[in-house]
């Protein structure tokens, strides 16, 4: 048996379904320090462990202990795949399911942010200095439901209600059946998100000739910084929620 080629592989038919090593580990119920040895050669799981590998990936226990794919015939492949379909689906499922739904807390998470800075007034601070005074108010409030029409508050309305629509869509991700209804939502969501950042970057044109309170470029370095974790966190990325759906 050659160890460092056997960890190879399983390296390879990790890397297929876009997983780390942690994420491996806790769906086999190992440490992730285990999972590290098997890929480096130092050791080799036990029978169990080795029969939930094999269903995972969609192999043999012998392709994984020899480290390369067997060619079989169609006829062999379909009575494995019968036989070996249902170890550990659970935990499959579980793990995924969980990830799937991180989006849910991230978004709540920003939606509490984005009100608190954005809305609260205890949100509203005053300090006075030898230069003056400066002020912390964000006054998004004021903007946004503003009576007064102008350029700048239809941009700052349409950057509200983009955010919203971010936090929403990525919100009902844990309501999706069917990856049609989730790639809808996703489109929805990169569409609102690329909006969002153009209004972002138009909101600070415009402040950047005028007084504005440090609240406010605090509340868009806020907003950039969760366009870019949706944009860029594994758990948000299509793909990977992907993994959820059954084809």
């Amino acid at each position: 048996m050659d160890r460092i080629k056997m960890g190879n592989f399983l390296i390879e038919l990790r890397k297929e379904k876009d997983l780390s090593q942690t994420d491996l580990a806790e769906i086999m119920g190992v440490t992730f320090q285990a999972v590290s040895k098997w890929e480096r050669g130092e050791a080799i799981p036990d029978i169990a462990i080795l029969e939930k590998l094999a269903s995972f990936y969609s192999v043999s226990i012998d392709e994984i202990i020899k480290g390369e794919t067997i060619v079989k015939s169609e006829k062999e492949i379909q009575n494995y795949m019968g036989g070996a379909a249902t170890i550990d689906s659970n935990n499959e499922s579980r793990f995924l399911h969980q990830k799937r739904i991180f989006g849910f807390w991230f978004s709540l998470v920003y939606l509490v942010v984005f009100f608190l800075i954005g809305f609260c007034p205890m949100a509203t601070a005053e300090t006075s200095s030898l230069v003056g005074t400066s002020y912390f108010s964000v006054n998004y409030y004021e903007i946004v439901f503003s009576s007064e029409f102008s350029l700048g508050n239809f941009i700052f309305l349409l950057q509200f209600l983009t955010t919203i629509g971010i936090i929403a869509c990525t919100l009902l991700y844990f309501t999706c059946i069917t990856k049609k209804s989730f790639h809808a939502l996703f489109i929805t969501r990169f569409v609102l998100i690329i909006v969002n950042l153009l209004t972002l970057v138009m909101n600070v044109g415009c402040f950047f000739y005028n007084s504005v309170a440090v609240g406010m470029y605090l509340m868009f370095l806020i907003i950039l910084i969760f366009d870019i974790l949706y944009l860029t966190l594994k758990p948000n990325r299509k793909i990977y929620i992907l993994q959820d759906f059954k084809d």
